[in-house]
């Protein structure tokens, strides 16, 4: 996924900004729906003849997809908003995302003061250790 826009392996990256976590509601033809940033990020196609992710399309403007970035749980779970390749989303609004409590068996969210999201199974978790530097 990160080959198709345009990082390799080794590359470095360089933070610009740090935003808050945000959802994307949208009308993906002509039906609502709601978006992670995340799953924003993993949809990729062509707004105003310029091809990008979802995620930096803006608002109000149709967004042709072609492509879902990631593996199989993410197209899934992106198909199940009604977004395949071929379908047009539009967005409507972006806004901060509500906080949620964990609950057993839910994801882990590890955040760095730069602002990098980690979404861990608890099996994952479990294998990292996190120290103050």
């Amino acid at each position: 996924s990160l080959k198709i826009l345009g990082i390799s392996e080794g590359d470095d990256i360089k933070l610009i900004r740090c935003l808050p976590p945000m959802t994307y509601r949208a009308v993906v033809d002509g039906k609502q729906t709601s978006l992670t940033e995340g799953m924003a990020a993993k949809v990729w196609g062509e707004c105003d003849s310029v091809t990008c992710q979802l995620a930096t399309c803006g608002k109000g403007r149709p967004f042709a997809v072609k492509n879902i970035l990631g593996g199989p749980r993410a197209a899934k779970s992106i198909s199940a908003a009604g977004i395949t390749p071929g379908a047009t989303v539009t967005i409507e609004t972006v806004e901060p995302a509500r906080s949620i409590r964990m609950t057993p068996g839910a994801r882990i969210i590890i955040m760095t003061k730069e602002g990098l999201r980690l979404h861990l199974r608890p099996d994952q978790a479990e294998t990292m250790l996190v120290t103050e530097v």
